[in-house]
């Protein structure tokens, strides 16, 4: 893997845009699978799409940062958009 971009967002309104785009997201309900089953169909699923024809897929892998003013740091927050509808 290579670092090809590094960005820090310091325009509020793309950071309020950002912020609005992540509190949309739902957390998905593994309650029902079994214990053992820590993996997501849909997500091996999309793996095996990928798999099948990986010319047809631009694979990017984005590692997300977030800093908060009050020094709160998010780590290593994985997209992978290549993946069904993207995976974070």
């Amino acid at each position: 893997m290579i670092l090809s971009e590094q960005n820090v967002i310091t325009d509020c309104t793309a950071i309020k845009d950002f912020y609005e785009l992540i509190c949309q997201l739902k957390p998905e309900d593994y309650s029902g699978l079994p214990e053992f089953a820590a993996t997501p169909l849909w997500y091996i699923e999309a793996w095996d799409k990928y798999k099948a024809n990986p010319n047809d897929f631009a694979m990017e892998d984005y590692s997300i940062i977030i800093t908060l003013k009050d020094g709160t740091v998010l780590h290593e927050i994985s997209y992978q958009p290549f993946l069904a509808n993207g995976y974070v």
